[in-house]
């Protein structure tokens, strides 16, 4: 039986590489890019919004994209709550107190 040649060499045994210069060493990754897209302030049809593409050490942000949220201990919660309970209290006093301007007042939610 003839041996089969190959212009490629054969990884070792144990090691799956994709391509036959990975199996050689030859093979080097490639960078690491990010495509970030920046859109308009004001949305103008003609203006397509501008594609950037930068290495992953030149991206960064400048503000979060989500706020962190508020660390509150016990007992800050139940003294929010509180706080908020009696704010409400307030709200109903003074409305029950004020009926002739509750119209003016909520003349903007359709009330």
């Amino acid at each position: 039986m003839p041996a089969t040649t190959s212009r490629y060499t054969r990884a070792p045994e144990g090691l799956n590489c994709p391509s036959p210069l990975a199996a050689r060493g030859l093979a080097r990754p490639s960078p690491l890019t990010l495509e970030v897209t920046v859109k308009r302030m004001l949305p103008l049809p003609l203006l397509k919004p501008r594609v950037m593409i930068l290495p992953h050490t030149d991206a960064s942000m400048v503000a979060r994209i989500v706020a962190p949220a508020e660390y509150l201990t016990p007992i800050d919660r139940i003294e929010k709550k509180r706080a908020e309970e009696r704010e409400r209290e307030e709200k109903r006093k003074y409305e029950l107190s004020h009926l002739w301007s509750a119209p003016f007042r909520h003349l903007a939610r359709g009330q």
